[in-house]
């Protein structure tokens, strides 16, 4: 039951009772008026109460992520979930009628991300009635990583951003084939840097090749670590990067420091 108001109002000729009540959850109600404990006339009578306008704090993205892999030039559906101030979805609202309120904002990641310059891609917004879903279509045609942001009416959703990786037909095939591979001994080396002596270094995809991924015995003594990259040196002394070991699985990335060769 939901809870209600009532008022008498100061006119005893008219004898009326005002009662007001709050409903937040959509859809059929069953309303009773009584009077000593006995229906009055037409009572109980049957009313709907339709979701309200898409609040963009409250719509959501299905099966949220925080990072999305795409391959350039391949299109990747997105399901949206509008849904209200009280969290109805908005099957019976305006909502699924207003799919241009819906927009994406995408830029590149990287020391040039202040600059405005335009990505390339493409996205369409369907919706279906049925499900109270909305369907975002994004296509990217060009490779790198991205930020995206998807709004409606210019406000952000509520998990609506997210970063993007775009890789070529080629990269994407490595990275399927290594990740279909058995066991955790798969693994990708890399150096964390201090992103105070990047700053300055443009950004770019790394080249991928088949040759990349090893198998790091677990008891093996590993070799004296090599000198790494100088691409980020600057006229002053740059700490040496720590050297660490990327292991990826079809739902887990995971980076890791091994201590004393052996302990991660």
């Amino acid at each position: 039951e939901i809870p209600v108001t009532q008022e008498v109002l100061q006119e005893p000729s008219s004898n009326v009772v005002k009662v007001a009540f709050t409903v937040r959850r959509a859809g059929r109600y069953e309303i009773s008026v009584k009077l000593g404990g006995l229906n009055v006339a037409y009572s109980p009578y049957y009313k709907i109460f339709q979701p309200g306008m898409v609040v963009p704090s409250k719509t959501k993205i299905v099966c949220h992520f925080s990072t999305l892999v795409l391959t350039c030039g391949q299109p990747h559906t997105l399901q949206i979930v509008p849904r209200d101030e009280y969290d109805n979805p908005t099957n019976n609202s305006a909502s699924l009628r207003d799919e241009h309120n819906y927009s994406v904002s995408i830029h590149e990641l990287g020391p040039q991300e202040e600059e405005s310059t335009g990505v390339s891609f493409e996205k369409s917004v369907t919706s279906n009635r049925q499900t109270c879903q909305v369907f975002l279509r994004l296509t990217l045609h060009s490779r790198g990583c991205f930020h995206a942001c998807i709004s409606y009416q210019n406000q952000p959703i509520n998990n609506g951003e997210f970063d993007i990786i775009v890789l070529s037909e080629n990269e994407k095939n490595i990275v399927e084939r290594n990740v279909s591979t058995s066991g955790v001994s798969i693994y990708f080396e890399a150096y964390l840097y201090n992103a105070t002596n990047c700053t300055g270094t443009p950004w770019h995809l790394p080249p991928m090749h088949t040759s990349s991924s090893q198998r790091r015995p677990s008891t093996a003594v590993e070799e004296e670590e090599e000198d790494s990259p100088s691409e980020c040196q600057t006229p002053e002394k740059v700490k040496k990067p720590k050297k660490v070991y990327c292991y990826v699985s079809p739902k887990q990335f995971s980076v890791k420091e091994f201590y004393l060769k052996i302990i991660p």
